[in-house]
């Protein structure tokens, strides 16, 4: 689900503002087809990572940024067809959980601690749109936003910029 890190997470960055969209993750079953497409359509690298009994992890990154993830999807998936999870920052994972389930939403996966880095859970809401919640370990004191400009680094991808104490959009 996210780098080492967490979710939208770059090593000395705080995390992102609650209620805004933190990483996004892609499940497919050609990982190589899909390392590809990304690299070819917006200039993004991929680095794997190991994470032991979860298979293999890769972080796609535009210049040194890491803007998503793409993971194999695993047998018990079926013939769910390949697709992007958006994840969402909350404060508390459980009781976004709660919320999602009493504003007629489903829980598909519970809340779940990933060691060291945070807690998730996937939900669904009541017109079947699939979507995680995400809540960091890491200080919450900055908040970043997404900026649709492209980087410096040439790459055609969403960039996050970090802003203490805001959450309005540019």
């Amino acid at each position: 689900m996210s780098n080492e890190n967490g979710p939208s997470e770059q090593a000395g960055h705080a995390a992102p503002a609650d209620g805004t969209f933190c990483w996004n993750e892609l499940r497919t079953r050609d990982v190589a087809a899909a390392k590809s497409f990304y690299a070819d359509v917006f200039g993004w690298t991929s680095d794997d990572r190991d994470m032991g009994p979860a298979g293999i992890h890769t972080i796609f990154k535009c210049g040194d940024q890491d803007v998503g993830s793409l993971l194999a999807m695993p047998p018990e998936a079926g013939a769910a067809a390949p697709a992007w999870l958006s994840y969402i920052a909350v404060d508390d994972v459980d009781a976004a959980a709660d919320k999602c389930v009493r504003a007629g939403g489903h829980v598909r996966h519970p809340p779940t601690d990933i060691a060291n880095v945070g807690r998730f859970s996937v939900l669904q809401d009541p017109t079947g749109a699939t979507f995680a919640v995400y809540r960091t370990e890491r200080d919450r004191t900055s908040r970043k936003r997404f900026d649709n400009r492209e980087t410096t680094s040439g790459c055609s991808a969403y960039t996050l910029r970090v802003s203490a104490g805001s959450d309005t959009r540019s």
